[in-house]
């Protein structure tokens, strides 16, 4: 029996942990990692409890400050390690939510953040906290269903530029803030009719190679350089040409990151 059990949802709908779910499942499968995984959206409940009590170690990837919590409760009343991954950025929530994340992470075995301001939060509860990017590149690139591709097109026919994004849709923090980006991206390209320009992006194998040339460089940082090289000359592009053709196409790729489950380090 495999030791770990993962707990989640997978798509549909599409979303940011719904589709990390996916992604995580099918990088696991391919390097034919031993794992049992219950789908809290399709798995009936007395699977997913029968599931619990079999195994372990649980590492659960749920969105709900009450869900996390009860997960937390049980693992500790039943001596089990618990892995939570918050996704999203902690102090989102109201107070007593917020109050209860805090609370899950300090009765977790350990919590897996995303971003640093969360990693420092997170610490005081947990001393095994963890900051990792949530981010895995697709197996797969999988074609459009006919109606999403007629959809497109017809979308092409009436506006200037058309925008896809992987958020579910255009959500926003206590503060007001757009969650995703959406909003300023729209704001950036206002004032541009219409660019047709390549934005070259390094391959995964590329910074690999730099990252094991220099350990003790990230290959993260070896990213952003070569990203910040890649953006100036795309800005170069933009203010040289005269001709503007009719459609925007921004292709970003971050394949520079590779799955070692359960932990991704950055090379020291």
């Amino acid at each position: 029996m495999p030791k770990i059990l993962i707990i989640g949802r997978t798509p549909p709908p599409i979303g940011g942990v719904t589709m990390h779910m996916k992604r995580l499942i099918e990088n696991l499968h391919s390097r034919d990692f031993p794992f049992r995984f219950c789908d809290l959206g399709k798995d009936r409940l007395i699977s997913v409890l029968r599931a619990l009590i079999m195994h372990r170690v649980i590492h659960i990837h749920v969105s709900n400050p009450a869900y996390q919590l009860i997960f937390a409760a049980f693992c500790r009343l039943t001596f089990k390690t618990l892995l939570i991954t918050y996704h999203g950025k902690w102090g989102r929530y109201d107070p007593l939510n917020n109050a209860i994340v805090k609370l899950s992470a300090h009765l977790a075995h350990a919590a897996i953040v995303q971003d640093r301001e969360s990693l420092q939060q997170a610490l005081r509860l947990n001393p095994r906290s963890q900051q990792i990017s949530t981010y895995i590149c697709g197996g797969k690139i999988e074609r459009l269903t006919a109606t999403l591709d007629h959809e497109i097109n017809e979308r092409c026919k009436h506006y200037a530029a058309t925008f896809c994004t992987n958020a579910w849709d255009v959500v926003f923090d206590k503060n007001g803030k757009e969650t995703y980006g959406i909003s300023e991206l729209i704001e950036r390209f206002t004032d541009i009719q219409s660019i047709n320009y390549s934005y070259p992006i390094p391959p995964v194998t590329t910074v690999r190679t730099l990252s094991k040339t220099c350990r003790t460089f990230p290959a993260t940082h070896f990213l952003s350089v070569v990203y910040m090289i890649s953006g100036a000359s795309f800005l170069f592009q933009m203010h040289s040409s005269g001709t503007r053709p009719p459609m925007v196409f921004l292709c970003l790729s971050m394949k520079h990151r590779h799955l070692e489950y359960p932990f991704w380090h950055p090379r020291p």
